[in-house]
């Protein structure tokens, strides 16, 4: 049951946002971490009770132990892939943030004409980006042409 989960998870892993995938691994670090506890739990009253009783039973101990490092690779793996997503939404976070400053410093050295309507602060649409460069395109043809003037009639 388990297979078929990761199965789907790592051929959704690329169309999913890290955010949304933090938000499902989640769950999954939450029921990791309690089984963890309980096989922790099981393990500490089977030991308990065999340092208590004159008989040692080593296989058993092997099995309760391999248990519990199952679980806690469990956990493991589970933290590595939370630690990875927030990462990854971080990164995309400061990209954004470096993004939109850019665009501000670009924004302002534009006329007023060429301001863009902004729906928020920080954020464009992929349509108002390709306005923005269509835009700023033309005034740089612009002012390349009224300089090749200048230089023409500088020359004559």
């Amino acid at each position: 049951m388990q297979q078929g989960g990761n199965v789907s998870s790592t051929s959704g892993e690329s169309k999913a946002d890290p955010i949304s995938e933090a938000q499902r691994l989640v769950p999954a670090m939450k029921q990791s971490l309690g089984d963890l506890v309980k096989v922790a739990c099981e393990t500490l009253i089977h030991r308990t009770s065999l340092d208590g009783s004159a008989e040692k039973m080593e296989g058993v101990n092997v099995i309760v132990s391999g248990q519990f490092d199952r679980q806690l690779e469990k956990f493991y793996s589970v933290c590595d892939k939370l630690q990875i997503c927030l990462t990854t939404a971080l990164d995309a976070v400061v990209q954004s943030q470096d993004s939109a400053e850019m665009y501000k410093m670009v924004d302002t050295c534009g006329s007023s004409e060429t301001q863009l309507p902004r729906t928020h602060q920080t954020t464009l649409t992929y349509d108002q980006c390709l306005a923005a460069a269509e835009r700023r395109s033309a005034e740089i043809k612009e002012m390349h042409d009224v300089l090749q003037e200048f230089t023409h009639s500088l020359e004559t």
